[in-house]
């Protein structure tokens, strides 16, 4: 969590004179994951029950955890 809120003071600090509209896209793709997120798992939920929580978990993270090395190679330069 300290490397996402680092990337988003940094992404922020970047934008200069343009830092509230920075702000308002990070609130909103925060949001928007959220949202996302209960929508992904009701519907889970509701067509498969329970036990497909788990599993679609297990598969995300691999997802994100495969995505993370080039993800954070590109988005802010050193």
């Amino acid at each position: 969590m300290a490397t996402i809120l680092s990337s988003s003071a940094k992404a922020i600090f970047a934008a200069g004179p343009a830092f509230d509209v920075a702000q308002a896209m990070i609130v909103t793709a925060w949001n928007l994951a959220i949202a996302g997120g209960a929508l992904l798992g009701g519907t889970l939920l509701d067509q498969f029950g329970a036990t497909s929580l788990p599993w679609v978990a297990c598969m995300l993270l691999v997802m994100a955890s495969t995505n993370r090395p080039t993800s954070c190679r590109d988005a802010l330069p050193a």
